[in-house]
């Protein structure tokens, strides 16, 4: 406990960065031939006796797959915002770049992007 390194039969780790999800971390935690107190298990939808006898909630799969859906549902509705950025960020962009050369012999300054 007070080093907070995990105990032996316990592999903790990270599964990395998400593409478009910077923000949420997401991790694992793996036991290996570990014995769990059983009034330490986070037991939401599933409940274990001490015989080792499981029990399910019959709407834990819908309620898995209701949260499941939400989250999908909030990806599809938050691609207007960045749709909506990246268009921003073109039009302003295209406005301040100047490339390719003006009308043959002239001695102004290059054309604008948005221009061309």
């Amino acid at each position: 406990m007070k080093t907070h390194r995990p105990l032996q039969g316990i592999e903790v780790g990270d599964c990395g960065p998400k593409i478009a999800f910077q923000a949420t971390d997401n991790g694992y935690l793996k036991f290996t031939h570990f014995r769990q107190p059983l009034d330490s298990l986070l037991c939401r939808y599933i409940q274990i006796s001490a015989d080792g006898t499981v029990t399910k909630d019959p709407n834990a799969t819908k309620l898995a797959y209701g949260g499941m859906l939400n989250l999908r549902i909030d990806i599809h509705f938050s691609t207007h915002y960045y749709l909506a950025k990246m268009a921003t960020i073109a039009t302003r962009y295209s406005f301040l770049r100047r490339q390719f050369k003006g009308i043959e012999g002239s001695k102004g300054p290059e054309t604008q992007v948005i221009n061309y």
